[in-house]
């Protein structure tokens, strides 16, 4: 038999259940309000440039990838990434560790993508910028980060995690902001069964992706900011801990921690 959830559960979840039903009974008449409903997220598509040209990768925006244009990375943006993934002192660091470096490079990337392409005009979830030119929801969002990580992944970058060929999941529990909401995934790679997600649709474009259990997540616990997975920090913050000569004091020692607890779980 199940058990009630506790009031002050059901008291909190409330407003999200109002807000997902009453965005569920409009749609008909206000379909910007919760994206593109019938779209599934794009494949990745981008290409490695060879004797000096740039990196090209799609980027889709406008809502259900209705437009599209591409982002281009030259050997700048190479000592860029490689200053996250391949800090000296940051070497041999584990699942987490990497988690919050996959996290900075997508921050990059998506401020790169700012620079070049109406997505810097994109704001957190879908109210705050409807007709905006440059907006995403939840389906450009998995799309251009399921890109991000199969190219990170792709230039090697990528050693404890891998996003797989079914690159993205599907929530549709009423109780979340939409009645259905994607985002991409990675598996840990020498247990793929341990599944995370990365969600990049809930904050601004070029603000750190959410991560979490592909579990929690649909329960809806990666709403919640700053916990053990999601800390605010910045390239040289992480870069202090790694000279520190562990990957901590708190915040990598915790997301090592919680990840280690998800591969427990499975």
């Amino acid at each position: 038999m199940k058990r009630p959830l506790p009031a002050a559960v059901t008291r909190a979840a409330l407003p999200l259940l109002l807000l997902a039903l009453a965005a569920g009974a409009g749609a008909a008449e206000a379909p910007g309000l919760i994206g593109e409903l019938n779209v599934l997220p794009r494949a990745p598509a981008f290409s490695l440039g060879v004797n000096g040209a740039p990196h090209r990768l799609r980027v889709c925006w406008n809502w259900g990838c209705k437009s599209e244009g591409e982002l281009l990375l030259d050997a700048g943006d190479g000592a860029e990434l490689d200053r996250i993934f391949r800090h000296p002192s940051c070497r041999g660091g584990g699942p987490g560790l990497e988690l919050q470096q996959i996290r900075l490079a997508i921050r990059y990337l998506e401020r790169r993508a700012g620079e070049q392409l109406p997505v810097a005009n994109d704001r957190g979830g879908n109210e705050a910028d409807a007709g905006v030119e440059g907006r995403t929801d939840c389906i450009d969002n998995t799309s251009n980060t399921l890109n991000y990580l199969h190219f990170l992944d792709r230039l090697g970058y990528l050693r404890h995690w891998r996003p797989p060929a079914s690159g993205y999941y599907e929530s549709t529990c009423l109780l979340c902001p939409t009645p259905r909401h994607t985002a991409a995934v990675l598996v840990l790679a020498d247990r793929p069964a341990v599944r995370f997600v990365v969600d990049t649709w809930l904050r601004d474009n070029g603000s750190l992706p959410l991560v979490a259990p592909e579990g929690p997540w649909r329960r809806l616990f990666i709403y919640r900011d700053n916990d053990r997975l999601n800390p605010w920090f910045g390239l040289e913050e992480l870069q202090v801990y790694c000279d520190s000569g562990f990957f901590g004091p708190e915040k990598l020692v915790a997301a090592e921690r919680a990840v280690a607890e998800a591969a427990a779980a499975r």
